[in-house]
């Protein structure tokens, strides 16, 4: 199995939008993990512009793996 992307932390791993957040998600997956937590303690942009840049580009990834994985 390939090593996660970004640096690994206490709690997990930290990533920056620049990584491929949905392949990390996938090996996630399918190693049993349900749930995941967005931290943004060193956040450098405005947090309303972080949301929508996640909410465009990020989530709808993230919900086109979980409705594969059903189907």
């Amino acid at each position: 199995m390939p090593a996660p992307l970004g640096k690994l932390t206490r709690g997990g791993f930290s990533v920056g939008i620049e990584l491929p957040l949905d392949n990390d998600w996938s090996l996630a997956s399918d190693a049993g993990v349900r749930h995941i937590g967005l931290h943004f303690r060193r956040n450098r942009r405005q947090l309303d512009e972080t949301m929508a840049e996640i909410a465009s580009d990020v989530l709808p990834a993230f919900h086109a793996q979980a409705d594969a994985s059903v189907a």
